[in-house]
């Protein structure tokens, strides 16, 4: 489990980058030929993010995922509607003003990026404006990238505390660790 205090210190986005590669879950064959995300967890052999990094890194992906400003779903509106701009043309002035507002209600959870992110990949995909469930829908497939990023880095800090305690049982004579182990398995009222 992982002390949130620790982990009160300032972001640092460029930390993002820098472990890209060991953020990102492994691609693995499918039954059809293509390959899928696949997860584990870090174990004893995994190469681990250094634990120095860590807190700055896990601040850093929990400020990417702050929603978006008003200003930013102001522009992701624009950018909708310059996208598709004759989709509403001949929409009345209420209905087109009802739809803005459910759009904006439902993209504020989302952070700018994913909003351009998921904007942009409808643009070359839907020939037709796109539904306000498929951007949404567009948009939480990449908050969950930014989600799974958060989650392996919290394994990784996971991972470390559990090696410090594996050091230091290691470090305990017998009867000691035996007696720890004890207390782990069946708890204190049982010696």
């Amino acid at each position: 489990m992982t002390d949130e205090r620790s982990l009160a210190v300032k972001p640092d986005p460029t930390l993002i980058a820098k472990y890209a590669i060991q953020l990102c879950p492994r691609m693995v064959p499918d039954w059809n030929g293509g390959s899928v995300p696949s997860y584990a967890p870090p174990n004893h052999e995994t190469n681990l993010i250094p634990l120095g990094e860590l807190p700055a890194l896990i601040a850093a992906l929990r400020a990417d995922m702050e929603p978006a400003t008003p200003r930013h779903i102001t522009a992701a509106v624009a950018m909708i509607a310059s996208a598709w701009p004759y989709a509403h043309q001949k929409v009345e002035s209420g209905l087109l003003d009802a739809f803005t507002a459910q759009l904006r209600e439902e993209l504020a959870t989302f952070p700018a990026d994913v909003l351009v992110g998921a904007i942009k990949s409808l643009r070359r995909t839907c020939k037709f404006s796109p539904s306000i469930a498929e951007l949404y829908e567009a948009a939480d497939t990449l908050l969950d990238d930014k989600k799974m990023r958060l989650r392996v880095a919290l394994d990784h800090l996971s991972e470390h505390q559990a090696r410090a305690e594996r050091k230091r049982l290691a470090a305990l004579p017998w009867e000691e660790r035996e007696a720890e182990r004890w207390r782990r398995e069946y708890g204190e009222h049982r010696q």
